[in-house]
């Protein structure tokens, strides 16, 4: 099944649950997955696609938008719709840094 709206879009398929969504303002898109059945090779094939289709939607309409990929920690979305302006965002850079530095701490 599929449901969409005006701003954002749901689906389940494989064992996989997405949702993609563009803030009320307009100034991010969210994209929140779960996997269901041990389904999470299939899920991080399925991100992968999302976000690549989502990357290049960007570059081919608003070329000129700087962007940054953050990881959002589960619970603080635990219930929807989340309040994103209270969500702590994690930037994907700053943890990569990390690991490759051997940092405990991003």
């Amino acid at each position: 099944k599929c449901y969409f709206w005006k701003n954002g879009i749901h689906w389940a398929d494989d064992g996989v649950e997405c949702l993609v969504e563009v803030s009320v303002d307009s100034s991010s898109v969210h994209l929140m997955m779960r996997s269901y059945d041990e389904s999470v090779l299939q899920m991080c094939k399925l991100r992968s696609q999302v976000i690549s289709t989502i990357l290049s939607a960007k570059q081919d309409y608003c070329p000129a938008v700087k962007t940054d990929e953050f990881v959002v920690m589960p619970s603080a979305v635990s219930q929807y719709p989340p309040q994103w302006n209270d969500v702590p965002l994690f930037s994907i850079s700053a943890i990569a840094d990390g690991v490759v530095m051997g940092k405990h701490h991003v």
